[in-house]
């Protein structure tokens, strides 16, 4: 997924060639084994040869989910393939079930039956939701405004109102509860993509009060 992500950076940024044919390869990846097309999600875990036949391949992560429909449109925007399909049935799986009732946070992970597996929410989980959201937007139009103003304020609400000195939460429990621990750097590059897209969408339809 990551490294998805660099080979359309890189190819974005320099044109070569190279990274083109990386991430032709990776998209490639995507629709033939981590998509599973009986359910229309993203499997994780897999035994030699690319089989889901691990334990552990019954797990899902639903921010993967919401990361990988806005790496599959920025997939899109770069070369013009047609990536809605995909995009459109991990949105459909994980919005049904990605959720906890109790906070509206998007769950660390779920089985892929649909039922809890972890569900406390991770920070980073709820920056991939809020880019997703932004590919709704922008593909949808103003009519898909509401959810993100709404996944954006309970991001607010849960993680960052109230810490001190830069710092933000990383993961509540459950029930919404701040877990006490550090703030790990990494979640700064989620926060700064999923602002950056943010803004992209305050721009283009000039939305007030952002």
């Amino acid at each position: 997924m990551h490294l998805f992500e660099a080979m359309l950076s890189w190819w974005e940024a320099t044109g070569d060639a190279r990274w083109e044919q990386e991430a032709h390869r990776l998209f490639l990846l995507f629709t033939q084994r981590f998509y599973n097309q009986q359910k229309g999600c993203l499997v994780e875990f897999f035994a030699p040869g690319w089989r889901p036949e691990l334990p552990v391949s019954q797990q899902i992560d639903p921010g993967h989910h919401h990361e990988w429909t806005w790496l599959l449109y920025e997939y899109e925007r770069i070369t013009g393939i047609d990536t809605r399909e995909w995009r459109t049935s991990l949105q459909h799986f994980i919005v049904d079930c990605g959720d906890n009732p109790h906070t509206q946070a998007v769950m660390n992970e779920i089985y892929l039956d649909k039922r809890p597996c972890r569900a406390a929410s991770r920070l980073w989980c709820q920056t991939e939701r809020i880019k997703a959201d932004t590919v709704n937007c922008l593909t949808n139009g103003q009519v898909a405004l509401q959810p993100l103003e709404q996944h954006l304020a309970n991001m607010q609400r849960l993680y960052i109102e109230g810490e001190t000195a830069g710092r933000y939460c990383d993961e509540i429990t459950e029930t919404g509860e701040r877990i006490e621990a550090a703030s790990p750097a990494s979640t700064l590059y989620h926060l700064y993509v999923a602002s950056r897209q943010v803004d992209e969408v305050v721009q283009k339809f000039n939305v007030e009060g952002s």
